[in-house]
């Protein structure tokens, strides 16, 4: 498996996966991107996981304003980490805990001291237990109950 930056070349490659995310994972309001999306970009803050020449995952990452949330300082400088998947095929192998550590060590070069992820998926515990496992903290908390 290969980590790298994406290019131009990958964003077909990026725009299935996208889709195959949305089709696989429960998630509410998430932007399907679209080719043209994703080319508007800055693609340095997007990542690609090849696995013999194939694209298996990838990441995005937006740079957000400090909206004064409790939880930052004036002087943070915020990376969102907007998007992360992988095909089933390619979890469980440590591959995210690597792409997200390489994501850090960017975010760190490039002067951010805060990274954030916001997440909507259904089942939310597998995501919890891979960002608190990578040092993320809980902020907020949203639920709900069916009542019928």
């Amino acid at each position: 498996m290969k980590i790298r930056n994406a290019t131009g070349k990958d964003v077909a490659g990026i725009a299935v996966l996208v889709s195959r995310f949305v089709n696989e994972v429960p998630v509410w309001g998430l932007v399907v991107r679209t080719e043209d999306d994703l080319r508007k970009l800055d693609a340095r803050l997007i990542w690609v996981v090849e696995d013999n020449n194939k694209l298996v995952g990838y990441a995005i990452c937006l740079p957000r304003a400090n909206d004064g949330s409790c939880i930052y300082s004036e002087r943070d400088k915020i990376l969102e980490l907007d998007e992360i998947y992988l095909i089933p095929e390619a979890r469980g192998k440590g591959i995210g805990s690597q792409l997200l550590k390489l994501i850090e060590n960017y975010a760190r070069a490039q002067g951010y001291t805060k990274l954030f992820v916001y997440s909507s998926v259904q089942d939310i515990d597998p995501s919890l237990r891979f960002y608190r496992g990578s040092g993320f903290k809980t902020w907020a908390i949203q639920m709900f109950k069916e009542i019928k």
